[in-house]
């Protein structure tokens, strides 16, 4: 069979589904065993750092699926600088 003949029969709606639901759990997860790995080797520093810039990167992740969400946070940060 032909490749362009296998694709006409697949749909990624379920795949897209399934991630919108299930990839933030399974990151936090993964990261909360990384980081329970990296404390029994007693390395505090590094494992700090490497949660914050994780949790920093989820959050952007956060901003970009949610719909407005980078318009909400723009508004947000103009709101502290501005007085209404």
């Amino acid at each position: 069979m032909n490749g362009s003949v296998l694709a006409q029969g697949l749909d990624a709606s379920r795949l897209m589904e399934w991630l919108s639901g299930n990839a933030i759990p399974v990151i936090v997860i993964v990261i909360g065993l990384c980081v329970v790995a990296a404390a029994a080797k007693a390395d505090l520093p590094k494992i700090i750092s490497v949660v914050v810039c994780l949790l920093l990167g989820l959050v952007v992740v956060g901003i970009g699926l949610v719909d407005g969400g980078a318009k909400g946070v723009a508004e947000w940060a103009a709101n502290l600088v501005t007085s209404r």
